[in-house]
């Protein structure tokens, strides 16, 4: 047993102490404070709808059109995501239409952009939490 590798059943109780949590139909305010980036434990991926909205800017000439997936921490929070969903689309539009050209251009932009769609939409949730976000097109005009 000295061999240097963990005990994989250390391993699997961490998993699951935490798991049960995520799952309980506790407020969402016990999510995590930033997006996950454990890309090969990927948890259900729940497709929202094209979004074309206008970016805020002087002339009113640029728009962003983008389709935007979400990891749920469960497969349990699919019941409140498809019964929310116009309250999370609203969400989205509103975060999206504040947004200028040069705040969504960069990289780090984007990243900030993904990160502040999750935090608002889990303020709204009860059986889950938005793990991450992902955008599968993204395009500005």
């Amino acid at each position: 047993g000295d061999s240097g590798e963990q005990d994989p059943a250390a391993a699997t109780t961490e998993v699951h102490a935490v798991a049960p949590a995520a799952q309980g139909g506790k407020p969402a305010a016990g999510a995590p404070k930033e997006r996950s980036n454990d890309f090969f434990n990927v948890g259900p991926i729940y497709p929202l709808d094209q979004f074309l909205v206008n970016l805020l800017s002087e002339t009113g000439s640029r728009y962003l059109k983008m389709t935007i997936n979400i990891e749920l921490s469960s497969e349990l929070l699919t019941p409140e995501i498809e019964q929310k969903k116009p309250l999370l689309r609203d969400i989205v539009i509103r975060i999206l239409s504040s947004k200028t050209y040069e705040d969504i251009s960069t990289t780090k932009g984007k990243e900030r952009l993904k990160d502040e769609i999750a935090a608002k939409i889990n303020e709204t949730l009860r059986d889950g939490y938005i793990k991450n976000v992902f955008f599968t097109d993204f395009i500005v005009q």
